[in-house]
């Protein structure tokens, strides 16, 4: 029997209703084992016999018997447990925080345990009564616990023993008979068994995705450090390549140099032999020029026909007009070579400053992306779409550098078309980061001078405004307020426009302006419409239109003064009620 305690444990001996060691064990027609108290006690307050654990229903009330072996192996277990509770206490009150007991005086006396139908924690001496008396034995303790009122039902103030499945909650037995009577209620001790395994299960998922993940870091290092390998290894082969080229060129260099000094060479050589018989030939024609000239002055006619006869002789002479120096080289293949080197070098160059030029890119916008929002500023939407194909072209996350450069991927100009409704107005229930991002002024300019904007589309700007009543905020607003704008000469034709929560009446009136073609210099003054010839003056210029009360549609009404000073609605207020700090006036005729 002693070698049993081995095998055994606490738990495997521990009465699932008050969670201690056996006291005469009794067992169930289903196998289950309860002490006898607990069981009968938890029979007396059900309508119907079944089993705490497994709820299997029996005809009548069980008769129990103690369970012998069941009982010698509790009690020896409780005796194994009585002769290291000190020892076991001390290590189990130095990990677990302090509990005083509720009797002792001496707040530094910590509770052993703590009483679910007392409501209290008692030290080891005050809990010898629950050892001693009959009554008290039945009372169901736990280990001490500071928030004892928590494991109390507040209203019934019977502990909290069974578990709420519909409310997810835990109740106490006669929450059963009340609110929760036809509710899906068990032990707490079966729900926490189902919720371990649960859990257990979750954990396992976690489990497995942390050594997923750790399986993917070793992947991703182990490909850094493959890429690595190969990335120097082309630095290597790059290297050589580009030496062999180098020296490739250089020897082509001074070959084509040796090949054109050895055509000049041959040039002034050509050159020199012409200049050489010309120079002979003017020798010649020389002295032939002095004999004519002799002959034109001879007085005998007789030797002048003798020596023209023999001066009529044609002189032996060269056409130099057909003669030129043959200037060709022999080269032109060579050059033609050497431009197509020249361009594939370019077009390389030109590709490796695209890709520095893409990293230059990512840097930048993901730098600017970090502003913080401050009042005032402008901010921009870029359609999601658009903006997730350009974070792919330039390679913008790890995962992404796969198409860094490609073709496919070119966003091409900036594209709101999926913002915007047919009418170039923004469409409704937009969301951040589903359908749009937001960007800052400069990092707006930067995609607009890569890329540029798409034709006839306009950018979509907005204001940073402050929200909050008690706790400022800063937020981009996106949705604009829309008014329609109309002149009291033509209420009839109003015109839709939007403006910001921070834009002042006096933004409103200088827009109207514009609108209409009102000269700055002409006196105005602003109006907002109501339904039913309701009119409010608008007379406070600096009030922003969140703080004067705008809403969605709003019609508001430019009046210009006329020549003589008077204003075309009249000067003079009629006297008609009006409301303790309003402006609004209710006509039913002429307007005002």
């Amino acid at each position: 029997m002693a070698a049993s305690n081995a095998f055994l444990s606490e738990e495997q001996l521990q009465c699932s209703i008050c969670l201690e060691i056996f006291t005469k064990p009794v067992s169930t027609q289903c196998g289950h084992n309860y002490c006898m108290v607990c069981v009968n006690k938890y029979w007396d307050n059900c309508q119907k016999y079944n089993c705490p654990l497994c709820k299997k229903e029996f005809s009548e009330r069980p008769e129990l018997c103690v369970n012998m072996f069941i009982s010698d192996l509790a009690a020896q277990l409780k005796d194994s447990v009585k002769v290291g509770s000190s020892v076991h206490t001390k290590k189990l009150h130095a990990a677990q925080v302090h509990v005083p007991c509720d009797v002792c005086t001496d707040p530094t006396q910590e509770a052993l345990k703590s009483c679910l139908d007392c409501g209290m924690s008692f030290c080891d001496a005050h809990l010898e009564h629950h050892k001693i008396a009959a009554k008290l034995k039945q009372h169901r303790l736990i280990d001490a616990v500071k928030n004892l009122v928590d494991r109390i039902c507040q209203r019934h103030q019977r502990p909290m023993e069974l578990f709420c499945r519909n409310d997810q909650k835990c109740v106490c037995l006669f929450c059963t008979e009340g609110e929760h009577k036809s509710h899906n209620t068990v032990p707490i001790v079966e729900e926490s068994a189902e919720k371990k395994t649960k859990i257990q299960k979750t954990q396992a998922d976690v489990q497995k995705m942390i050594q997923d993940r750790l399986k993917k870091i070793e992947e991703i290092k182990h490909s850094v450090a493959l890429k690595k390998k190969n990335i120097d290894k082309e630095k290597d082969d790059s290297g050589e390549i580009f030496r062999s080229l180098l020296s490739s060129v250089e020897r082509m260099q001074a070959d084509l140099l040796m090949v054109l000094e050895e055509k000049q060479k041959g040039i002034e050589r050509q050159a020199g032999g012409f200049v050489k018989a010309l120079e002979q030939e003017i020798a010649a024609l020389k002295r032939s020029d002095t004999e004519l000239e002799k002959l034109l002055h001879c007085e005998d006619h007789l030797h002048f026909l003798q020596a023209y006869l023999t001066l009529s002789t044609p002189m032996s002479i060269v056409n130099w007009d057909q003669i030129q120096i043959n200037s060709r080289l022999s080269v032109d293949d060579v050059m033609r070579e050497l431009l197509h080197l020249q361009q594939s070098v370019s077009n390389t160059t030109e590709m490796m400053s695209g890709l520095i030029n893409l990293d230059y890119q990512k840097e930048e916008i993901k730098r600017l992306l970090k502003t913080k929002l401050q009042k005032g500023d402008t901010w921009y939407l870029v359609d999601s779409g658009w903006f997730t194909k350009w974070k792919k072209y330039v390679g913008f996350e790890i995962w992404d550098w796969i198409c860094r450069g490609h073709e496919t991927f070119y966003p091409g100009p900036v594209d709101n078309s999926g913002l915007l409704k047919d009418s170039l107005g923004m469409k409704e229930n937009l969301i951040e980061e589903l359908h749009y991002i937001l960007l800052p002024k400069e990092a707006w300019g930067k995609l607009i001078s890569w890329y540029g904007l798409t034709d006839h589309q306009k950018p979509i700007a907005r204001k940073v405004v402050e929200q909050g009543v008690f706790v400022k905020h800063f937020k981009v607003e996106v949705y604009l307020t829309e008014l329609r704008l109309c002149e009291f000469s033509n209420m009839d034709q109003s015109i839709s426009h939007h403006f910001s929560k921070t834009d002042t009446v006096a933004c409103i009136e200088k827009e109207m302006h514009k609108i209409f073609n009102i000269p700055d210099g002409k006196e105005t003054r602003l109006w907002r419409k109501y339904m039913h010839n309701a009119f409010e003056c608008l007379g406070q210029p600096g009030s922003s239109i969140e703080a004067a009360g705008f809403f969605q549609g709003q019609v508001v009404v430019i009046e210009q003064r006329n020549e003589d000073g008077t204003w075309p609605r009249g000067t003079v207020r009629p006297t008609l009620p009006k409301k303790k700090n309003s402006n609004k006036y209710y006509l039913s005729g002429a307007l005002w």
